[in-house]
């Protein structure tokens, strides 16, 4: 049941999340892999950098982000297909994985079946979780081998701890593969292992945990001798400035309010309506508080263990992603879903008089999760937004580039002229065709350039005032044609 949930939740997700910049980003190595035999990205211009990102041969090799999960894509689409709705069936197959990883997990850890049952409906409703499991990032990948590392090693151990060691760490490698983020569950399988096992390991044991990483460091770097140099450009670049510097009190106020407070509910851009996503919080906040104040659940090894879990979890997220990116949160909720399901059926079997409060939990949670995603599917941004503005630019063929943000790539098939460049040219000489500056990146980019870069801001606003007229809107994107092209176009 909480299977066919999830499909149908996620289903939902896919066919009408609006497409995005990373789903873009990391579905073209594997594209241009499968049908030009070379792994780069060439939608995304190499003078577009970002803070401090260098992407200097992107467009010839991807070495900015983890490989796995690119590698795997094209895999992935050579079987299913490039379009959006094969990448993000990519990521529900993960979310299928991340689900019997956390079932036996809980059902190692607190020993009752209906605990671990009661975990897979409440993964099945989450909206981070659905949310995760339907679009093409690579997290669910990570969150699902992470999680399969921890099981394995939990369900092994008792008897051959050397198969326990091998296995876990084979799924933790896959797991920071494809995200460093991987590295949050390698902390945390040491944590466990430490807790459960210190006096029966070795160096015997040490060295059979190592082998996965060195055969994992060995295929990477097989890749990364392709170009050591531009490897150490574009993948350094981007892991600069993500770890937590600076003094505690921002540290806290990033980590504790920024990360789970603005998600749930009091972001910037978030609506009135958009606040009932804070219940969803207040009830996790209400399992994890429980499970510390009953004795009976503290003091249960297992159940004690899913606590330094999480506890390991937040801590290693919180060092690695300085940036807080709301992406990120699936690895700390499924955790914390756990400890719910943990506190809520323990309540109910053993606090008859707290069952009224677990069923008000249950009820508003349940509530607020099926809220969220009838609003987003409602909304539907996928139908509303993004085709029609691909509709209008099939109708009015570019002469020259399209400069816009990828994600039209899944839109127009893969064009050899659309080009990932906010700065317009800039810095390249390139003359767009066309111009699509999309509400989530473009807009916001080139209007914070006016400060960072002020001559880049004003060379976009002159050839936009001089050259272009706008042609389409709508809410999530603006399109300008040349002036003397748009005789030819229909505005809408």
């Amino acid at each position: 049941m909480a299977v066919v949930l999830f499909l149908a939740l996620a289903a939902g997700g896919v066919v009408t999340n609006m497409p995005w910049t990373d789903e873009a980003w990391f579905a073209s190595p594997g594209h241009t892999l499968i049908t030009s035999g070379y792994f780069g990205t060439p939608e995304l211009d190499p003078t577009a950098v970002w803070n401090t990102r260098v992407l200097r041969g992107v467009e010839r090799r991807t070495y900015w982000v983890m490989p796995l999960y690119l590698f795997s894509q094209a895999g992935w689409q050579w079987i299913a297909g490039s379009g959006l709705f094969s990448i993000r069936a990519y990521s529900v197959l993960w979310g299928l994985l991340a689900m019997a990883a956390w079932y036996w997990l809980i059902r190692k850890l607190d020993g009752d079946s209906w605990t671990a049952a009661l975990m897979l409906v409440l993964m099945a409703i989450d909206f981070e979780f659905v949310w995760s499991s339907s679009v093409g990032r690579m997290d669910m990948m990570c969150a699902a081998w992470g999680a399969a590392g921890l099981a394995a090693y939990l369900w092994l151990r008792e008897r051959n701890l050397a198969r326990a060691i091998l296995v876990s760490n084979c799924c933790v490698v896959i797991s920071g593969l494809s995200h460093p983020l991987g590295l949050a569950y390698l902390i945390t399988l040491i944590v466990v292992a430490l807790h459960l096992d210190r006096r029966r390991l070795n160096w015997k044991l040490v060295g059979l945990a190592a082998a996965p990483y060195l055969a994992g460091a060995a295929a990477w770097g097989a890749y990364i001798a392709k170009d050591p140099r531009m490897f150490a450009e574009q993948f350094g670049g981007n892991m600069g400035g993500r770890f937590a510097t600076g003094g505690y009190l921002s540290f806290l106020k990033a980590q504790l309010f920024d990360r789970f407070i603005e998600e749930y509910g009091f972001g910037p851009s978030t609506s009135a309506a958009g606040r009932v996503k804070l219940i969803v919080l207040v009830v996790y906040l209400a399992g994890f508080i429980g499970a510390w104040a009953t004795p009976a659940i503290r003091r249960h090894a297992g159940r004690r263990m899913l606590l330094r879990i999480w506890t390991a979890m937040f801590v290693t997220v919180s060092l690695i992603d300085r940036e807080v990116h709301y992406f990120y949160m699936i690895h700390l909720v499924l955790p914390l879903v756990g400890i719910l399901a943990v506190s809520m059926v323990f309540m109910w079997s053993n606090r008859a008089q707290w069952r009224w409060a677990v069923a008000g939990l249950a009820g508003a949670l349940a509530l607020t999760h099926g809220a969220v995603l009838a609003a987003r599917f409602r909304a539907n941004p996928y139908h509303r937004e993004y085709l029609p503005a691909v509709a209008f630019l099939k109708a009015h063929p570019a002469n020259g580039w399209i400069m816009a943000a990828p994600e039209l790539i899944f839109g127009l098939n893969f064009p050899s002229n659309l080009l990932d460049d906010y700065r317009l040219g800039y810095l390249t000489g390139k003359r767009p065709g066309i111009v699509v500056l999309d509400r989530n990146r473009y807009q916001e980019w080139i209007a914070a350039l006016r400060t960072k870069e002020p001559a880049a801001y004003s060379y976009i606003q002159s050839m936009l005032e001089r050259e272009f007229k706008p042609a389409f809107s709508n809410a999530a994107y603006r399109i300008y044609l040349r002036s003397e092209n748009l005789a030819e176009a229909t505005p809408q």
